[in-house]
């Protein structure tokens, strides 16, 4: 790209239509049984390359720790048996809801309390940008666009397979203090550089410019 002339267009989000509100999260929270809970999330094919096995294995941990904690999956996939099964055999059936595949996620994600995304590779993720529009706070693991989408915001980066690097940051999400003001940057964030409206307009610019 150096002798030619080009911009960037970052993905765009209508922000709207992920604003947090009490009434829908206590709603979703009471369909889904998980009132005072503290709630993990976790949206994602089930497919070897979402590295649902360590989300699991962390999970359990943070189960030990955090009686009260609950971790909801969305997506569907090949590993779906077998993630069950590591489910059942880490004794966690009770607290590790598995929700298929969801066509009303602006509710699903508020349910959560933290957005986990522990993948083996990646590129530029949807569904954590809904979750940031969202105003969850991020753990994802240190691979593709994730580092770059919550560098300097509301998220946290670990190392790939480091159970208690991702135990650690899930347990500092404990604090309600923590989580608000990572709420707020992420919010923050999206309005400034992911926002619809933004991009059509830049996008809008780069055709005049051309004709």
């Amino acid at each position: 790209f150096k002798d030619k002339p080009f911009q960037v267009l970052k993905n765009a989000i209508d922000s709207q239509n992920f604003i947090a509100d009490a009434d829908t999260r206590n709603e979703i929270r009471k369909e889904l049984v998980l009132k005072d809970k503290f709630v993990v999330g976790h949206v994602g094919r089930l497919h070897p390359q979402k590295n649902h096995d360590f989300l699991i294995d962390v999970f359990a941990e943070i189960k030990k720790e955090k009686p009260d904690a609950e971790l909801i999956l969305v997506g569907t996939g090949p590993l779906e048996e077998k993630v069950k099964s590591k489910v059942v055999e880490k004794g966690l059936s009770d607290c590790v809801h598995f929700l298929g595949n969801r066509k009303d996620m602006n509710r699903i994600y508020q349910a959560m309390d933290v957005f986990v995304f522990p993948s083996l590779t990646e590129g530029f993720s949807n569904a954590m940008l809904e979750a940031m529009a969202h105003g969850l706070p991020i753990i994802a693991t240190d691979v593709g666009a994730a580092t770059d989408m919550i560098e300097n915001c509301g998220g946290t980066v670990v190392s790939i397979h480091d159970v208690s690097a991702m135990q650690s940051a899930l347990n500092n999400m404990n604090k309600p203090e923590t989580r608000k003001a990572m709420s707020e940057w992420n919010i923050n964030k999206v309005k400034q550089c992911y926002e619809y409206n933004q991009v059509i307009e830049k996008l809008f610019h780069v055709y005049e410019e051309a004709i």
